[in-house]
Order: C-alpha cells, then sequence, then structure tokens
C-alpha cells in the first residue's frame, strides 16, 4: 500500500544520511525486551496469528524470492519464515505471559531497527484505508479522476518520451491518461490522498463498493504536501496534521493544488477482491492494528516486529505494545527510522491515524 494517508501526506522522507549505520538491525540483550514482550503477549489475539499466515503463505511463494537476502544484512527468505513458524508455536503452546516470553527468547533473537540516528530511535506514524462517494462516469460533481495503467504505458514510449519521464503535473495538465479513468472523486485533495495511500473503498454512486489498490507508479520521487505548506507558510510555525491540510485546501485551494503538482510520484490503480482488500505493497492483504510497514531495503519484508511507541487519543497518548507484521511499504517510509501503523478503513480509523507521529523503538524477531 504505497502510502500512509494522512501522516505520509504531513511528513517528510527521513534517510540515514550522516548516521553512519551501515545495517539496518543490531544485536541487542534480549533480556531487555522481556517487560515489552509481556505485554505485547496479553494484548495479542487472533488477528495475529491471521497476520502471520499471511506472512508465511507469502514467504513461501515464488512471489518473496526478490526480497532476499535482505541488502544490508543476510538476512534469508527461510530466515524471517522460521521466524513466523516459531512465533506461531509459543502463541500456540504458551498457557502464561512468562512461559510465552521465556519460549520467544530461547528460540528467537530480537534485532533492533537501528533507528534514524544509529541510537533505536524510531519515528511512527500511521495510516488507513479512506472510503470516499464515487462516480464510474464524470460528472459536475465528481471531476477528479484515478487512473488504471493500460499495456500500452509498460515499457513503451509516449509522446517520445519513457513513462518514467513524466510527472505528475505532466500527466494530469497535457491529459496524457484520458480514457483510462477508473473512477472519479468528487474532490482534488480526496483523489490525491488515495495516490499517497495506495487503496481505497469507494461507495459508488450507482450502488456498489469498489475496492482499489496500488498497481503501479511513474518510479518519480515522493514529496510531502505536508512538508511543502510548512516550507510555504511559516506563519503555522512547524504545526501541521491532515486537519490543517483540510481547511488550508478549503481556505487556499490554488496554492494546496498546486503544491500537490510538485509530488512527481503518480500512481495507478486496479480494482481488486475485496476478500483480498485492503492489500499491501507485497501483495499481502492487511490485518488492522497488526500489519505495518517499513523500508524493506533495511528491514526484512514479512517479519514479526516488536514495537513499542504510544498511540494518540484526542490530547492523551496510550502505551502501545505490540507484536506487528512487517507487510507493507511506503513512499515515504525511508530508512530503519520509520514505521506506519496499519490501523483500518474508515473515518473512525483515519481519526486515530492522523494524529499518530510519536517515537518509539521495534525489534525484528529472527532465529537464533
Amino acid at each position: 500500500m504505497k502510502h500512509g494517508l494522512r501522516s505520509m501526506v504531513v511528513l517528510a522522507c527521513m534517510s540515514l544520511a550522516g548516521t553512519g549505520c551501515q545495517y539496518g538491525l543490531r544485536d541487542v540483550d534480549p533480556e531487555l525486551v522481556r517487560p515489552y514482550l509481556s505485554s505485547a503477549f496479553e494484548s495479542s489475539g487472533s488477528s495475529l496469528d491471521t497476520a502471520l499466515n499471511r506472512s508465511r503463505v507469502w514467504l513461501e511463494s515464488e512471489q518473496s524470492i526478490g526480497f532476499f537476502p535482505l541488502q544490508h544484512q543476510s538476512i534469508t527468505r527461510s530466515d524471517v519464515l522460521e521466524s513466523v513458524n516459531i512465533l506461531q508455536e509459543c502463541l500456540r503452546t504458551s498457557e502464561s505471559t512468562t512461559e510465552f516470553c521465556d519460549l520467544v527468547l530461547q528460540k528467537l533473537k530480537p534485532m533492533e531497527a537501528v533507528g534514524a540516528t544509529g541510537q533505536g530511535d524510531v519515528l511512527f506514524t500511521a495510516y488507513y484505508v479512506p472510503a470516499f462517494e464515487a462516480s464510474r462516469e464524470r460528472t459536475s460533481r465528481f471531476r477528479y479522476p484515478l487512473y488504471r495503467i493500460g499495456d500500452w504505458i509498460r515499457g513503451g514510449l509516449r509522446r517520445g518520451r519513457v513513462w518514467s519521464e513524466y510527472s505528475r503535473r505532466a500527466i494530469e495538465e497535457e491529459g496524457l491518461l484520458d480514457g483510462m479513468e477508473i473512477a472519479w472523486l468528487p474532490d482534488r485533495l480526496q483523489a490525491y490522498m488515495i495516490h499517497v495511500n495506495g487503496s481505497a473503498l469507494l461507495n459508488m454512486t450507482d450502488g456498489t463498493t469498489v475496492t482499489l489498490a496500488h498497481s503501479a507508479t511513474n518510479n518519480m520521487p515522493y514529496s510531502s504536501l505536508g512538508k511543502m505548506l510548512l516550507e510555504k507558510l511559516p506563519e503555522l510555525d512547524g504545526r501541521m496534521n491532515m486537519e490543517i491540510i483540510e481547511t488550508l485546501h478549503q481556505q487556499q485551494p490554488d496554492l494546496v493544488a498546486e503544491l500537490m503538482l510538485r509530488n512527481d510520484r503518480f500512481v495507478f490503480f486496479e480494482q481488486v477482491d475485496q476478500a483480498r482488500f485492503p492489500r499491501g505493497g507485497l501483495g499481502i492483504p492487511l490485518v488492522p492494528g497488526v500489519s505495518m510497514a517499513a523500508d524493506h531495503a533495511y528491514l526484512p519484508p514479512g517479519c514479526p516486529v516488536l514495537v513499542v511507541t504510544e498511540l494518540k487519543d484526542g490530547d492523551d497518548a496510550v502505551p502501545f505494545r505490540r507484536i506487528m507484521v512487517d507487510q507493507d511499504s511506503g513512499g515515504a517510509i525511508k530508512s530503519p527510522g520509520r514505521a506506519d501503523l496499519f490501523l483500518g478503513i474508515g473515518p473512525e480509523a483515519g481519526d486515530t491515524a492522523g494524529q499518530q507521529t510519536n517515537h518509539g523503538r521495534m525489534w525484528y524477531l529472527l532465529p537464533r
């Protein structure tokens, strides 16, 4: 799901520049994670087993071969598959929190994500799948399209240029995709948000429901709308969230529209079976509250991860200690110092996701 909608619109990419970190993971004293592992076990449920099963199926398929061995460490597909199997066995056989922690730490090795500065500091955001009203046809109300990708685009030339040389501005202003519309939205920002998120549930005007997933991109760089707005409007004094973006879109639509065009990354969509929706960047159906996105140039996809951070609930911050599964990626999720937590579908999940910009730590659970 080449995302995370609300927080990903807001945040710029982070990198390892200047950290001196060669690897995405490092060894730590396993006993340091025991208290967090205990809390995570107490909050685990059937959703975790579902997510682990989906990772196992993906890891056993040819689709996962190209992701391994991990670029910066010799972590293999077999390693991650073994982790999934061991963790599932620990969950099935443990009769107490203590027994679970003992088994996991005996059989699995927690390896910490080095973070943005090499000190284990990870910035966690959250994302969700939006649900919007849409039309199959353009009307006076529904004027902003989402596009499918055609065979003539893949590897071909258009007006003397390869497809990846066309920016968002060129695609939209030159009408290069006329006739390839898959749905129409009533709001420009809604359509843009779906691009950033990479998927959407659309309630069509004809009474049907369409589930869209990321199909491809023009392979151009992603630029954060939130960061561009902060640079353009210093009076915001560093304050940025989705509510502010929506307000600015209402008050200064021309400015927001122009800045959206400066994000060169353009996304194509395809309709997918609702039974496999929402689908992440690995092709794995995501599980709310369990699936997460990370940078697979540094961190092993499909792997169970112990996450320690907070979730904001209005003015309150609630401790979040959970075993999650790395099953997605995102254009703004770069470096082992970034992670994005998938919270679900619809406006309630969106309200929660939009508040999340919290720091924390995470440990990938790998075989000993």
